[in-house]
C-alpha cells in the first residue's frame, strides 16, 4: 500500500488500505495512511474519521493530530484546525511540518505575529524545506503592507489634527477664510471629524454665508448624531 501511495496511485492504495483494516481494525498507521490517501484527492471529509480513529487508538500519534488539522485547513475550518496542530505541537514540539502549519492558520485568523512566530520555529528545526520559507515570506510580506497602512493612517490623522489646530488659531483672529481652508483640509485627511465640521460652520455664519453654514452643522450631525 505504502509503495501505490508514494508512487501516486492513491486510490489502489486506499483499497489496500481498507482491506488492511479488516483484517486488523485498530492499524492506526494504516488509518492514517488512508486519512492521507483520501486528502491528497481532496476528499478531506472523508479523511476527518480516519484521523480521529488513528489518534483515538494512539493519542499520541502526533501526525494523525496535525493531519486532521491540515483537512480541516483545507475545508477553511481554521477555528477548528489549529487546536489539532497545537495538539501535534504538544506531544512532539519539534514536529516542524506543525509549527508551519500552524502558522497557515494563524495567518487565516489575522494572527500574523504568532503566524511569523510559529512559522519562525518550523524554519529553526528545519532550515531546508521551501515551503516554509514560502510561508514566512506571506507571512512578512502582510505584516510589511499593514505597517505602511498604519503609518499612512497615522500621518492622516497628524496631517488631520495639524491642520484643525491651525483652523482654531485662524478662528479666534477671525480670519474666516482662512480658517475654512484649514477646516476643509482637517475634513480632507479625517471626514469623521465632527469638530472640524461645526467650527467651520462657525467660520461661514460669520461671513454671513449662512446656508453653507447649515449645511456643514449638518454634517456634523450626521457623523456624530449625539
Amino acid at each position: 500500500a505504502n509503495s501505490m501511495y508514494h508512487a501516486g496511485r492513491f486510490e489502489e492504495a486506499i483499497k489496500i488500505y481498507d482491506r488492511a483494516l479488516e483484517v486488523h481494525p485498530d492499524y492506526a498507521f494504516a488509518l492514517y495512511n488512508k486519512a492521507n490517501a483520501l486528502s491528497v484527492l481532496q476528499l478531506y471529509r472523508e479523511a476527518l474519521p480516519c484521523y480521529d480513529r488513528a489518534f483515538g487508538i494512539d493519542p499520541t500519534y502526533a501526525d494523525a493530530y496535525d493531519g486532521k488539522g491540515a483537512a480541516l485547513y483545507a475545508l477553511d475550518r481554521f477555528d477548528e484546525a489549529l487546536p489539532y496542530h497545537n495538539k501535534a505541537i504538544q506531544i512532539s514540539p519539534t514536529y516542524a511540518v506543525a509549527h508551519n502549519n500552524r502558522a497557515k492558520v494563524l495567518m487565516k485568523q489575522d494572527k500574523y505575529d504568532e503566524a511569523l512566530e510559529a512559522v519562525s520555529k518550523a524554519i529553526a528545526l528545519n532550515s531546508g524545506d521551501e515551503e516554509f520559507h514560502e510561508t514566512k515570506g506571506l507571512i512578512q510580506k502582510v505584516l510589511s503592507g499593514k505597517s505602511k497602512k498604519q503609518t499612512q493612517e497615522e500621518d492622516k490623522q497628524s496631517y488631520a489634527d495639524n491642520a484643525n489646530r491651525k483652523g482654531n488659531v485662524y478662528l479666534r483672529m477671525q480670519e474666516y477664510e482662512k480658517a475654512i481652508e484649514q477646516y476643509n483640509e482637517t475634513i480632507r485627511y479625517d471626514p469623521s471629524d465632527p469638530f472640524a465640521y461645526q467650527n467651520k460652520a462657525s467660520a461661514l455664519y460669520n461671513l454671513g454665508r449662512f446656508r453653507e453654514a447649515i449645511e456643514s452643522t449638518e454634517k456634523a450631525l450626521l457623523v456624530n448624531p449625539g
